[in-house]
C-alpha cells in the first residue's frame, strides 16, 4: 500500500504538459543522467540468450477497474496480479503491480521508429524497498484487428470492469524477448532507479481504439494542435541496453550454453537486485 500511495501522489502533484515533450519539466528531468523514454537501437543492444530453466511468468489476474484520467494519461490503479522472473531453476523474483498508464504516441521508440500507444505496468519489489520496475507494452494500428483487452479498458472510462491485464500478451503467460536497461519515470518528477523491460513484440488495436487516447486532448489549445502524451527521447548516456531473447532447445548442454547461461543468470541478478 505505501508504494501505491507514494506513486498517486507522485502522480497528481504536478499538471503535465507535454507541449515541449518534457523539455520544460525541472528538478531531475533536466539534471538526471539515466532519464526514459530512450530509442532502442537494436544493433547497439548486447543480446544474452535466457538459459534454460529461465523464463518471465505472468501471473495477472483479473480485477474490478474504473479507470481515470489524469491530466491527458489515462491509467489504471489496483493490484491486478503479479510478474515472476525466473533467473534459473532455482532462484526467481516476483514483483507486484501497481498501475498500468497509457501514452500516445509510443514513449520509447525502437529503431527510431515510434508506435501508436504504448502501456506501462508499474511493480515493485515487495522485498527491496524502493525498487521499480516498468513493463512497456507496444501497441500499433492494424486496419483488421480491434483489440479485446483494449476495449475493457475504454469501456472503463465509464464504469468498473473486470480487466485482466494478462489480455493484453495475446493469451501467453511467459515473455521470452524483451530489452532491459536502467532508467526513470517517464512522468513529473522522473525519479530514477528504474529498471525497465521493453516488449519487443508489437500488439495491435483498431484506429477507432486509439482515438480514446488522444480526443481527450487533441482540441486542447494548450498543446498547440499536437496529439500527444509522451516524452521526448533522452540521451541513452552510455547504458548498457541488453536483449534476452529464449533459447531454443537443444539436445545436448555445450559448453557455450553452459557459458552463456551463467553469463545471462549474473547479469540477470545485477539488474533485478542491485
Amino acid at each position: 500500500m505505501r508504494h501505491l500511495i507514494t506513486l498517486f501522489c507522485l502522480a497528481v502533484s504536478y499538471e503535465l504538459s507535454y507541449e515541449s515533450g518534457g523539455d520544460d519539466w525541472d528538478g531531475e528531468c533536466a539534471s538526471g543522467t539515466l532519464q526514459s523514454p530512450v530509442n532502442i537501437n537494436e544493433s547497439e543492444a548486447v543480446t544474452v540468450s535466457a538459459s534454460t530453466g529461465s523464463s518471465i511468468s505472468l501471473q495477472f489476474i483479473p480485477k474490478p477497474i474504473k479507470g481515470i484520467w489524469n491530466s491527458n494519461i489515462f491509467e489504471l490503479y489496483g493490484d491486478m496480479g503479479s510478474l515472476t522472473f525466473y533467473i534459473s531453476e532455482m532462484l526467481s523474483i516476483t514483483l507486484k503491480s501497481q498501475l498500468a498508464q497509457f501514452h500516445s504516441p509510443s514513449e520509447h521508440t525502437i529503431n527510431d521508429e515510434k508506435f501508436d500507444l504504448e502501456m506501462q505496468i508499474t511493480m515493485y519489489n515487495p522485498n527491496v524497498l524502493g525498487q521499480t520496475f516498468i513493463l512497456a507494452l507496444l501497441f500499433k494500428v492494424s486496419n483488421k484487428e480491434n483489440s479485446p483487452f483494449i476495449s475493457q479498458v475504454i469501456k472503463s472510462s465509464n464504469e468498473v470492469v473486470d480487466i485482466n491485464l494478462m489480455d493484453a500478451f495475446g493469451g501467453f503467460d511467459t515473455i521470452g524477448d524483451f530489452y532491459e536497461f536502467e532508467g526513470s519515470m517517464t512522468t513529473y518528477p522522473c525519479q530514477e532507479n528504474v529498471k525497465w523491460i521493453v516488449l519487443s513484440d508489437v500488439q495491435s488495436l483498431a484506429m477507432d481504439q486509439l482515438k480514446f487516447f488522444v480526443e481527450k486532448w487533441s482540441e486542447n489549445n494548450t498543446f498547440e494542435g499536437m496529439i500527444r502524451s509522451d516524452r521526448n527521447i533522452q540521451p541513452l548516456n552510455k547504458r548498457l541496453m541488453l536483449r534476452v531473447r529464449r533459447r531454443r532447445p537443444s539436445r545436448a548442454p555445450t559448453a557455450n550454453n553452459q557459458a552463456g547461461a551463467l553469463v545471462f543468470e549474473l547479469l540477470m541478478i545485477i539488474f533485478l537486485l542491485f
